[in-house]
């Protein structure tokens, strides 16, 4: 009986993992490459109209799943497995808050929404994202998220890198830590950063900062009672700022954010 039982535990493994590789090879297939990714967001540049890019890595994907997997999982146990791990991914890794399993059921209808708003999606071939992709009907382009990243070559390919299309443009940073990225966006201390690969300075008009609080900070959400008073205290000070592109790290509140600045004519990448 163990020899039958392991047999099958290994069958069924050689199946699931079958089946991983499957799903990869079907994303791989949908997905657009980096020069196309880089002429679309050339033509949103230059001809002034709103456009945002963004991605979704394993952490985004675990609220985004749940819904699927309590429609379709009966298990109890699993759902409660799953919630375990739900609840760090939300809060401690993406920074949403509170996490309470209504409130994540909330964000993620919201968050479906913004993601479907992204001209560009950054996936990365995770184990539910085939899942995801269908049960919400995502209809986007798609792309390997490294493609949406400034190139990294060595020797530097400025053909392959969207970071000169920057350039006379109006820059804004959006996330915790932006004041001292602002800082240190200089051409001194990005060619220094980038020597090992002689990419240059892209020369923008101007490099802002809007620096908001981390939403895993206790301080953060004793000011704001949930993740979406957070998003619209980032709003407000969006709008009052002037720029053309604004780079975003901002973990579970980056799409919302693209999507946002899209909405008003400019340029989001997250």
């Amino acid at each position: 009986m163990y020899i039958i039982k392991r047999l099958s535990q290994n069958i069924g493994l050689k199946l699931e993992n079958y089946g991983k590789r499957i799903d990869r090879i079907r994303l791989q297939n949908i997905t657009i490459d980096k020069k196309e990714f880089i002429e679309d967001l050339k033509n949103a540049i230059y001809n002034k109209i709103g456009y945002a890019a963004g991605k979704i890595g394993r952490c985004e994907e675990y609220f985004m799943y749940y819904k699927v997997l309590i429609e379709k999982v009966k298990n109890e146990n699993k759902i409660k497995e799953f919630e375990k791990h739900l609840v760090f991914n939300f809060m401690n890794q993406t920074g949403l808050f509170p996490p309470d399993f209504n409130f994540i059921l909330e964000y993620s209808e919201f968050y479906v929404n913004q993601v479907k708003n992204m001209d560009c999606l950054g996936i990365c071939y995770a184990t539910w994202e085939l899942q995801i992709i269908k049960a919400y009907e995502i209809k986007n382009k798609l792309i390997y998220y490294v493609d949406q990243e400034p190139d990294r070559s060595i020797p530097s390919n400025d053909e392959a890198c969207y970071l000169n299309l920057f350039k006379d443009k109006n820059i804004l940073l959006i996330c915790p830590f932006a004041d001292i990225l602002r800082q240190r966006a200089t051409k001194d201390i990005f060619e220094g950063v980038w020597e090992k690969i002689g990419k240059k300075w892209f020369y923008p008009k101007s490099v802002e900062a809007l620096q908001f609080p981390y939403g895993f900070s206790s301080k953060t959400q004793e000011q704001y009672s949930t993740a979406f008073d957070l998003l619209d205290y980032i709003k407000l000070q969006i709008d009052k700022k002037d720029f053309d592109i604004a780079l975003i790290a901002a973990a579970g509140l980056a799409i919302p954010i693209s999507s946002y600045i899209k909405n008003t004519g400019r340029i989001g990448i997250s």
